[in-house]
């Protein structure tokens, strides 16, 4: 392997831990690396439509991470208010910090929210585990399609798959 290929297997491993590791994208960095290291080996490594797939993948991803606090409260009995609270807070936490923001404005947003609407603290508090384990799971699916696209875009660095 030359040196472009060890720089992008370094992208796609920043780019994994980037997932769930504060102001790194994550899945953006991997879908550049490999988008770049395509073009610069004319489309050898890689077809361009495993990079719109890569592309796609990384657009899904980000709004399941950013929605998954939507999703989250809402299946814990959240208003439609609360939802949009949840997303809202994500949103603007994931904007300031990241993944721990994106944790804590969803849940605050949920609190605020569902608070405001049924004036009832346990059922702001349900809507918040809500909003969090919808965010949670929202990163999780993140990490894992991370981790295969970059298991598989080494493999096919090797000539393996």
């Amino acid at each position: 392997m030359d040196v472009y290929a060890w720089l992008l297997i370094i992208v796609l491993v920043v780019g994994t831990l980037g997932t769930f590791v504060p102001m790194v994208p994550g899945m953006w960095l991997i879908f550049a690396g490999i988008l770049v290291y395509g073009l610069f080996d004319s489309w050898t490594a890689y077809s361009p439509v495993f990079v719109v797939v890569v592309g796609i993948l990384a657009v899904l991803t980000s709004v399941l991470d950013y929605g998954g606090a939507m999703i989250g409260a809402k299946k814990f009995g959240a208003s439609n208010m609360a939802t949009i609270g949840a997303l809202v807070g994500s949103v603007v936490g994931g904007l300031l910090l990241n993944i721990p923001g994106t944790l804590l404005g969803g849940i605050v947003g949920a609190i605020l929210a569902e608070y405001k609407r049924q004036r009832s603290l346990p059922h702001s508090l349900r809507a918040a585990a809500g909003s969090l384990i919808g965010t949670a799971i929202g990163s999780s699916v993140q990490l894992v399609v991370a981790m295969v696209i970059t298991v598989y875009a080494i493999f096919r660095l090797q000539g393996v798959a």
